[in-house]
Protein backbone atom coordinates (compact mmCIF):
# COMPACT_ATOMS: atom_id res chain seq x y z
CA UNK A 1 0.00 0.00 0.00
CA UNK A 2 2.86 2.37 0.71
CA UNK A 3 5.34 3.75 -1.77
CA UNK A 4 8.89 4.27 -0.55
CA UNK A 5 10.45 7.47 -1.73
CA UNK A 6 14.14 8.39 -1.76
CA UNK A 7 15.56 11.17 0.27
CA UNK A 8 13.03 13.68 1.54
CA UNK A 9 12.84 17.14 0.01
CA UNK A 10 13.71 20.26 1.98
CA UNK A 11 10.02 20.97 2.68
CA UNK A 12 9.61 17.41 3.95
CA UNK A 13 12.66 17.83 6.15
CA UNK A 14 11.04 20.94 7.57
CA UNK A 15 7.97 18.86 8.46
CA UNK A 16 10.21 16.34 10.19
CA UNK A 17 12.08 19.07 12.05
CA UNK A 18 8.81 20.66 13.11
CA UNK A 19 7.74 17.25 14.43
CA UNK A 20 10.97 16.72 16.41
CA UNK A 21 12.47 14.47 13.72
CA UNK A 22 11.94 10.75 14.27
CA UNK A 23 10.24 10.67 17.66
CA UNK A 24 8.80 7.17 17.46
CA UNK A 25 10.23 4.49 19.80
CA UNK A 26 10.67 2.04 16.90
CA UNK A 27 13.16 1.94 14.02
CA UNK A 28 11.71 3.22 10.71
CA UNK A 29 11.98 -0.17 8.97
CA UNK A 30 10.05 -1.92 11.72
CA UNK A 31 7.45 0.84 11.75
CA UNK A 32 7.00 0.49 7.98
CA UNK A 33 6.53 -3.26 8.34
CA UNK A 34 3.83 -2.80 10.98
CA UNK A 35 2.03 -0.20 8.86
CA UNK A 36 2.11 -2.24 5.67
CA UNK A 37 1.15 -5.50 7.32
CA UNK A 38 -1.37 -4.69 10.01
CA UNK A 39 -3.04 -1.31 9.43
CA UNK A 40 -6.02 -0.53 7.21
CA UNK A 41 -6.22 2.60 5.07
CA UNK A 42 -8.35 4.58 7.52
CA UNK A 43 -5.92 3.93 10.35
CA UNK A 44 -2.94 4.79 8.15
CA UNK A 45 -4.39 8.17 7.24
CA UNK A 46 -5.17 8.92 10.88
CA UNK A 47 -1.60 7.93 11.71
CA UNK A 48 -0.17 10.25 9.05
CA UNK A 49 -2.33 13.10 10.35
CA UNK A 50 -1.13 12.51 13.91
CA UNK A 51 2.55 11.89 13.05
CA UNK A 52 3.60 14.13 10.14
CA UNK A 53 7.13 12.72 10.18
CA UNK A 54 5.79 9.58 8.47
CA UNK A 55 4.45 11.41 5.42
CA UNK A 56 7.71 12.03 3.53
CA UNK A 57 8.54 8.33 3.59
CA UNK A 58 5.26 6.52 3.05
CA UNK A 59 1.99 7.43 1.42
CA UNK A 60 -1.35 5.68 0.84
CA UNK A 61 -2.47 5.52 -2.76
CA UNK A 62 -3.90 8.79 -4.10
CA UNK A 63 -7.61 9.55 -3.90
CA UNK A 64 -9.45 10.80 -6.98
CA UNK A 65 -12.80 11.71 -5.43
CA UNK A 66 -13.60 13.80 -2.39
CA UNK A 67 -16.36 15.66 -0.56
CA UNK A 68 -15.82 18.69 1.66
CA UNK A 69 -18.54 19.51 4.22
CA UNK A 70 -18.23 22.66 6.33
CA UNK A 71 -21.06 23.72 8.65
CA UNK A 72 -21.38 25.87 11.74
CA UNK A 73 -22.22 24.09 14.98
CA UNK A 74 -25.49 25.37 16.45
CA UNK A 75 -24.19 24.97 20.01
CA UNK A 76 -21.57 27.21 21.66
CA UNK A 77 -18.78 27.89 20.86
CA UNK A 78 -20.32 27.63 17.34
CA UNK A 79 -17.29 25.93 15.87
CA UNK A 80 -17.01 25.20 12.18
CA UNK A 81 -17.43 21.48 11.66
CA UNK A 82 -15.20 20.20 8.86
CA UNK A 83 -15.79 16.77 7.31
CA UNK A 84 -13.65 15.52 4.47
CA UNK A 85 -14.51 12.35 2.60
CA UNK A 86 -12.03 10.62 0.30
CA UNK A 87 -12.54 7.75 -2.13
CA UNK A 88 -10.59 6.04 -4.88
CA UNK A 89 -13.75 5.71 -7.01
CA UNK A 90 -16.99 7.75 -7.26
CA UNK A 91 -18.89 7.73 -3.98
CA UNK A 92 -22.05 5.60 -4.02
CA UNK A 93 -24.49 4.22 -1.50
CA UNK A 94 -22.76 0.85 -1.54
CA UNK A 95 -19.26 2.17 -1.08
CA UNK A 96 -19.24 3.65 2.39
CA UNK A 97 -16.84 1.00 3.67
CA UNK A 98 -14.35 1.94 0.95
CA UNK A 99 -14.27 5.67 1.62
CA UNK A 100 -12.36 7.53 4.28
CA UNK A 101 -13.91 10.20 6.52
CA UNK A 102 -11.81 12.76 8.37
CA UNK A 103 -13.36 15.34 10.67
CA UNK A 104 -12.13 18.25 12.75
CA UNK A 105 -13.25 21.61 14.12
CA UNK A 106 -12.25 25.24 13.71
CA UNK A 107 -13.07 26.87 17.02
CA UNK A 108 -11.61 30.30 16.33
CA UNK A 109 -12.29 32.43 13.30
CA UNK A 110 -9.38 34.16 11.58
CA UNK A 111 -6.83 31.37 11.79
CA UNK A 112 -6.64 27.58 11.89
CA UNK A 113 -6.97 27.08 15.62
CA UNK A 114 -4.91 23.93 16.05
CA UNK A 115 -2.05 22.12 14.38
CA UNK A 116 -4.40 19.17 13.95
CA UNK A 117 -6.58 21.21 11.58
CA UNK A 118 -3.65 22.33 9.47
CA UNK A 119 -2.19 18.85 9.58
CA UNK A 120 -5.36 17.18 8.31
CA UNK A 121 -5.92 19.72 5.53
CA UNK A 122 -2.27 19.51 4.49
CA UNK A 123 -2.43 15.72 4.45
CA UNK A 124 -5.61 15.66 2.38
CA UNK A 125 -4.14 18.10 -0.12
CA UNK A 126 -1.14 15.79 -0.44
CA UNK A 127 -3.38 12.74 -0.97
CA UNK A 128 -5.40 14.37 -3.75
CA UNK A 129 -2.83 15.33 -6.38
CA UNK A 130 -4.81 13.16 -8.85
CA UNK A 131 -8.22 14.56 -7.86
CA UNK A 132 -10.90 14.20 -10.58
CA UNK A 133 -14.13 15.10 -8.74
CA UNK A 134 -15.06 17.22 -5.74
CA UNK A 135 -18.32 17.86 -3.90
CA UNK A 136 -18.54 21.13 -1.92
CA UNK A 137 -21.24 21.23 0.75
CA UNK A 138 -20.56 24.46 2.61
CA UNK A 139 -23.23 26.35 4.57
CA UNK A 140 -20.82 28.93 6.03
CA UNK A 141 -20.37 32.24 4.24
CA UNK A 142 -17.10 32.46 2.35
CA UNK A 143 -15.90 35.56 4.22
CA UNK A 144 -16.37 33.74 7.54
CA UNK A 145 -14.12 30.84 6.62
CA UNK A 146 -10.60 30.59 7.95
CA UNK A 147 -8.04 31.93 5.45
CA UNK A 148 -6.13 28.66 5.52
CA UNK A 149 -9.33 26.81 4.58
CA UNK A 150 -9.99 29.20 1.69
CA UNK A 151 -6.48 28.68 0.31
CA UNK A 152 -6.94 24.93 0.73
CA UNK A 153 -10.23 24.86 -1.25
CA UNK A 154 -8.74 27.09 -3.94
CA UNK A 155 -5.77 24.73 -4.29
CA UNK A 156 -8.10 21.74 -4.70
CA UNK A 157 -10.09 23.49 -7.43
CA UNK A 158 -6.89 24.17 -9.33
CA UNK A 159 -5.96 20.49 -9.60
CA UNK A 160 -5.14 19.91 -13.27
CA UNK A 161 -7.06 16.62 -13.36
CA UNK A 162 -10.27 17.97 -11.80
CA UNK A 163 -13.14 17.21 -14.18
CA UNK A 164 -16.29 17.22 -12.03
CA UNK A 165 -17.57 19.73 -9.46
CA UNK A 166 -20.77 19.47 -7.45
CA UNK A 167 -22.10 22.42 -5.46
CA UNK A 168 -24.54 22.08 -2.58
CA UNK A 169 -23.58 25.30 -0.88
CA UNK A 170 -25.65 28.28 0.18
CA UNK A 171 -23.01 30.96 -0.13
CA UNK A 172 -19.97 29.64 -1.97
CA UNK A 173 -18.77 32.10 -4.64
CA UNK A 174 -19.69 30.56 -7.99
CA UNK A 175 -17.03 32.61 -9.74
CA UNK A 176 -14.50 30.69 -7.66
CA UNK A 177 -14.93 27.93 -10.24
CA UNK A 178 -13.20 30.19 -12.71
CA UNK A 179 -9.93 28.66 -11.50
CA UNK A 180 -10.91 25.13 -12.59
CA UNK A 181 -8.73 24.34 -15.59
CA UNK A 182 -10.42 21.37 -17.25
CA UNK A 183 -14.00 21.24 -15.96
CA UNK A 184 -16.22 18.72 -17.73
CA UNK A 185 -19.25 18.17 -15.45
CA UNK A 186 -20.93 20.75 -13.21
CA UNK A 187 -23.69 19.74 -10.80
CA UNK A 188 -25.58 22.41 -8.87
CA UNK A 189 -28.39 22.10 -6.32
CA UNK A 190 -30.28 25.37 -6.77
CA UNK A 191 -32.40 24.66 -3.70
CA UNK A 192 -29.28 25.23 -1.62
CA UNK A 193 -27.69 27.98 -3.72
CA UNK A 194 -29.23 31.08 -2.18
CA UNK A 195 -27.36 34.37 -2.65
CA UNK A 196 -23.74 33.31 -3.20
CA UNK A 197 -20.89 35.63 -2.37
CA UNK A 198 -18.74 37.05 -5.13
CA UNK A 199 -14.97 37.33 -4.81
CA UNK A 200 -12.19 38.89 -6.83
CA UNK A 201 -9.67 36.52 -8.39
CA UNK A 202 -6.22 37.76 -9.28
CA UNK A 203 -5.11 37.80 -12.90
CA UNK A 204 -6.99 37.65 -16.19
CA UNK A 205 -9.00 34.47 -16.59
CA UNK A 206 -10.90 33.12 -19.54
CA UNK A 207 -14.33 31.53 -19.27
CA UNK A 208 -14.56 27.90 -18.17
CA UNK A 209 -16.11 25.58 -20.75
CA UNK A 210 -18.62 23.05 -19.39
CA UNK A 211 -19.56 19.88 -21.30
CA UNK A 212 -22.28 18.54 -18.98
CA UNK A 213 -24.45 20.29 -16.40
CA UNK A 214 -26.84 18.76 -13.85
CA UNK A 215 -29.31 21.20 -12.35
CA UNK A 216 -31.68 20.63 -9.47
CA UNK A 217 -34.50 23.01 -8.66
CA UNK A 218 -33.88 25.79 -11.18
CA UNK A 219 -31.28 27.81 -13.04
CA UNK A 220 -29.63 30.49 -10.92
CA UNK A 221 -28.72 33.82 -12.55
CA UNK A 222 -25.13 33.50 -11.35
CA UNK A 223 -24.58 30.60 -13.77
CA UNK A 224 -25.61 32.38 -16.97
CA UNK A 225 -25.84 36.09 -16.11
CA UNK A 226 -23.21 38.85 -16.19
CA UNK A 227 -20.02 37.87 -14.40
CA UNK A 228 -20.55 34.13 -14.82
CA UNK A 229 -17.28 32.18 -15.03
CA UNK A 230 -18.77 29.74 -17.54
CA UNK A 231 -18.90 29.51 -21.31
CA UNK A 232 -21.80 27.27 -22.39
CA UNK A 233 -21.08 27.13 -26.12
CA UNK A 234 -19.66 23.61 -25.85
CA UNK A 235 -22.32 22.19 -23.53
CA UNK A 236 -23.40 18.77 -24.81
CA UNK A 237 -25.66 17.44 -22.01
CA UNK A 238 -28.20 18.90 -19.59
CA UNK A 239 -29.88 16.97 -16.78
CA UNK A 240 -32.60 19.09 -15.16
CA UNK A 241 -34.23 17.72 -11.97
CA UNK A 242 -37.18 19.31 -10.14
CA UNK A 243 -37.73 21.68 -13.04
CA UNK A 244 -38.76 25.22 -12.12
CA UNK A 245 -38.50 27.03 -15.40
CA UNK A 246 -35.78 29.36 -16.62
CA UNK A 247 -34.03 26.89 -18.92
CA UNK A 248 -34.67 28.55 -22.27
CA UNK A 249 -31.89 31.09 -21.76
CA UNK A 250 -29.34 28.32 -21.26
CA UNK A 251 -30.64 26.40 -24.28
CA UNK A 252 -30.03 29.45 -26.44
CA UNK A 253 -26.41 29.56 -25.27
CA UNK A 254 -25.78 25.95 -26.32
CA UNK A 255 -28.22 25.59 -29.22
CA UNK A 256 -25.64 24.21 -31.66
CA UNK A 257 -23.71 21.97 -29.23
CA UNK A 258 -26.37 20.29 -27.04
CA UNK A 259 -26.85 16.60 -27.83
CA UNK A 260 -28.60 15.21 -24.72
CA UNK A 261 -31.41 16.79 -22.69
CA UNK A 262 -33.19 15.25 -19.72
CA UNK A 263 -36.08 16.59 -17.65
CA UNK A 264 -36.85 14.89 -14.33
CA UNK A 265 -40.15 16.09 -12.87
CA UNK A 266 -41.71 15.11 -9.58
CA UNK A 267 -43.54 17.08 -6.91
CA UNK A 268 -46.36 19.61 -7.15
CA UNK A 269 -44.13 22.67 -7.62
CA UNK A 270 -42.59 21.56 -10.92
CA UNK A 271 -43.18 23.54 -14.09
CA UNK A 272 -41.65 24.10 -17.51
CA UNK A 273 -41.35 27.42 -19.34
CA UNK A 274 -44.47 28.03 -21.41
CA UNK A 275 -42.17 29.52 -24.01
CA UNK A 276 -40.05 26.37 -24.21
CA UNK A 277 -38.62 25.93 -27.70
CA UNK A 278 -36.49 22.84 -28.31
CA UNK A 279 -36.60 23.58 -32.03
CA UNK A 280 -33.52 25.79 -31.63
CA UNK A 281 -31.40 22.73 -30.71
CA UNK A 282 -29.88 21.84 -34.05
CA UNK A 283 -27.88 18.83 -32.87
CA UNK A 284 -30.09 17.23 -30.21
CA UNK A 285 -29.80 13.43 -30.31
CA UNK A 286 -31.18 12.13 -27.03
CA UNK A 287 -34.27 13.40 -25.15
CA UNK A 288 -35.39 11.95 -21.82
CA UNK A 289 -38.51 12.86 -19.82
CA UNK A 290 -38.82 11.35 -16.36
CA UNK A 291 -42.14 12.05 -14.65
CA UNK A 292 -43.74 10.96 -11.39
CA UNK A 293 -47.47 10.19 -11.69
CA UNK A 294 -48.50 10.62 -8.07
CA UNK A 295 -51.79 10.59 -6.20
CA UNK A 296 -53.71 13.81 -5.76
CA UNK A 297 -53.69 15.49 -2.35
CA UNK A 298 -57.11 14.20 -1.28
CA UNK A 299 -56.44 10.66 -2.44
CA UNK A 300 -54.83 8.07 -0.16
CA UNK A 301 -53.39 4.67 -0.97
CA UNK A 302 -56.23 3.13 1.03
CA UNK A 303 -58.98 4.42 -1.26
CA UNK A 304 -58.94 2.34 -4.42
CA UNK A 305 -55.30 3.03 -5.31
CA UNK A 306 -54.87 3.54 -9.03
CA UNK A 307 -58.48 4.56 -9.60
CA UNK A 308 -58.29 8.25 -8.72
CA UNK A 309 -54.56 8.76 -9.15
CA UNK A 310 -53.47 12.04 -10.64
CA UNK A 311 -51.95 11.84 -14.11
CA UNK A 312 -51.84 15.62 -14.46
CA UNK A 313 -47.99 15.74 -14.75
CA UNK A 314 -48.26 13.64 -17.92
CA UNK A 315 -49.33 16.80 -19.78
CA UNK A 316 -45.67 17.81 -19.91
CA UNK A 317 -44.85 14.88 -22.21
CA UNK A 318 -46.78 16.04 -25.30
CA UNK A 319 -45.98 19.68 -24.49
CA UNK A 320 -42.21 19.16 -24.47
CA UNK A 321 -42.20 16.83 -27.47
CA UNK A 322 -44.33 19.25 -29.46
CA UNK A 323 -41.79 22.02 -28.80
CA UNK A 324 -39.31 20.14 -30.99
CA UNK A 325 -39.02 21.08 -34.63
CA UNK A 326 -40.39 18.25 -36.79
CA UNK A 327 -37.20 18.38 -38.86
CA UNK A 328 -35.05 17.59 -35.84
CA UNK A 329 -32.07 15.29 -35.31
CA UNK A 330 -33.45 13.35 -32.31
CA UNK A 331 -32.52 9.67 -32.47
CA UNK A 332 -33.76 8.39 -29.11
CA UNK A 333 -36.57 9.37 -26.75
CA UNK A 334 -36.83 7.84 -23.28
CA UNK A 335 -40.04 8.32 -21.26
CA UNK A 336 -39.58 7.19 -17.64
CA UNK A 337 -42.93 7.02 -15.87
CA UNK A 338 -42.94 6.54 -12.11
CA UNK A 339 -46.24 5.17 -10.77
CA UNK A 340 -47.75 3.86 -7.55
CA UNK A 341 -49.79 1.38 -9.56
CA UNK A 342 -48.68 0.13 -13.01
CA UNK A 343 -52.26 0.58 -14.26
CA UNK A 344 -51.84 4.35 -13.90
CA UNK A 345 -49.72 4.23 -17.02
CA UNK A 346 -52.74 3.07 -19.07
CA UNK A 347 -54.82 6.09 -18.03
CA UNK A 348 -52.42 8.54 -19.67
CA UNK A 349 -53.35 10.08 -23.01
CA UNK A 350 -50.80 8.30 -25.17
CA UNK A 351 -52.68 9.16 -28.36
CA UNK A 352 -51.85 12.85 -27.77
CA UNK A 353 -48.19 11.85 -27.71
CA UNK A 354 -48.52 9.58 -30.72
CA UNK A 355 -50.15 12.36 -32.77
CA UNK A 356 -46.91 14.37 -32.64
CA UNK A 357 -45.24 11.73 -34.83
CA UNK A 358 -47.92 11.41 -37.49
CA UNK A 359 -46.54 13.99 -39.92
CA UNK A 360 -44.91 12.51 -42.99
CA UNK A 361 -41.26 13.49 -43.37
CA UNK A 362 -40.92 14.47 -39.69
CA UNK A 363 -38.71 12.95 -37.00
CA UNK A 364 -36.67 11.28 -39.73
CA UNK A 365 -33.70 10.54 -37.44
CA UNK A 366 -35.80 8.81 -34.77
CA UNK A 367 -34.68 5.23 -34.11
CA UNK A 368 -36.12 4.43 -30.69
CA UNK A 369 -38.83 5.51 -28.26
CA UNK A 370 -38.46 3.70 -24.93
CA UNK A 371 -41.22 3.87 -22.30
CA UNK A 372 -40.03 2.68 -18.88
CA UNK A 373 -42.33 2.13 -15.91
CA UNK A 374 -40.75 2.16 -12.44
CA UNK A 375 -41.90 2.27 -8.85
CA UNK A 376 -42.75 5.68 -7.41
CA UNK A 377 -40.04 5.59 -4.71
CA UNK A 378 -37.14 5.04 -7.09
CA UNK A 379 -34.67 7.50 -8.59
CA UNK A 380 -35.64 8.42 -12.10
CA UNK A 381 -32.72 9.64 -14.18
CA UNK A 382 -31.60 7.84 -17.30
CA UNK A 383 -27.99 7.38 -16.15
CA UNK A 384 -29.30 5.53 -13.09
CA UNK A 385 -31.31 3.06 -15.15
CA UNK A 386 -30.25 -0.58 -14.89
CA UNK A 387 -30.53 -1.30 -18.60
CA UNK A 388 -29.78 -5.01 -18.17
CA UNK A 389 -32.78 -5.46 -15.84
CA UNK A 390 -35.52 -4.15 -18.14
CA UNK A 391 -38.52 -6.36 -18.80
CA UNK A 392 -41.13 -5.93 -21.54
CA UNK A 393 -44.64 -4.94 -20.44
CA UNK A 394 -48.01 -4.54 -22.17
CA UNK A 395 -48.10 -1.55 -24.51
CA UNK A 396 -50.75 1.15 -24.90
CA UNK A 397 -51.99 1.93 -28.43
CA UNK A 398 -49.65 4.30 -30.31
CA UNK A 399 -50.38 3.58 -34.01
CA UNK A 400 -47.99 6.17 -35.50
CA UNK A 401 -45.03 5.11 -33.40
CA UNK A 402 -45.87 1.47 -33.96
CA UNK A 403 -45.94 2.08 -37.71
CA UNK A 404 -42.45 3.54 -37.43
CA UNK A 405 -41.41 0.39 -35.49
CA UNK A 406 -39.51 2.40 -32.90
CA UNK A 407 -41.50 2.14 -29.65
CA UNK A 408 -41.04 -0.38 -26.83
CA UNK A 409 -42.56 -0.64 -23.34
CA UNK A 410 -40.56 -1.95 -20.40
CA UNK A 411 -40.35 -1.90 -16.63
CA UNK A 412 -37.06 -1.63 -14.83
CA UNK A 413 -35.01 -1.00 -11.73
CA UNK A 414 -32.69 1.87 -10.94
CA UNK A 415 -29.31 2.20 -9.33
CA UNK A 416 -29.11 4.01 -6.02
CA UNK A 417 -26.41 6.67 -6.06
CA UNK A 418 -25.44 8.60 -3.00
CA UNK A 419 -23.81 11.14 -5.28
CA UNK A 420 -21.37 12.34 -2.61
CA UNK A 421 -24.18 13.13 -0.20
CA UNK A 422 -21.64 12.88 2.57
CA UNK A 423 -21.66 11.22 5.95
CA UNK A 424 -22.15 12.56 9.38
CA UNK A 425 -19.29 10.92 11.22
CA UNK A 426 -18.12 11.19 14.73
CA UNK A 427 -15.35 13.54 15.60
Amino acid sequence: MFKRRGRPTQSEKDIANHSNEWNIPLPPDLMYHIIDTYLDTSTIIALCAAIPVLRPYCHPRPYRHMAVHIHKDYLPPHAHEVYIELSESPLTLYQEDKSILLSTQLHDLGYASTEKVRGILSLVRHLTHHLTSIYLNISVRWNELDEFVKVYILALLQRSGLRSVKLNSRHIPVNLLGVVQNLKTLEVDMESLWHPDNISLSGQRGKVYVEEVRLRGGLHYCLTGPGTPFNWSRLSAIEYTRCRGGLQGLLELCSSSLQSLEFTMYGEDVYIDHGLDLGILTGLRHLTLSISLTYSVEQTVYDNPGTYSSIEPFRWVPYILASCNGNNTVEKIVLIMSTVDPQDLRQCDWLSVDKIFEGEGTWMSLKEVLVVNCKDNEWRTYRELEADQLEYIEASPTPCLQAREVISWQSGAFKWFRGCQGKQGSK
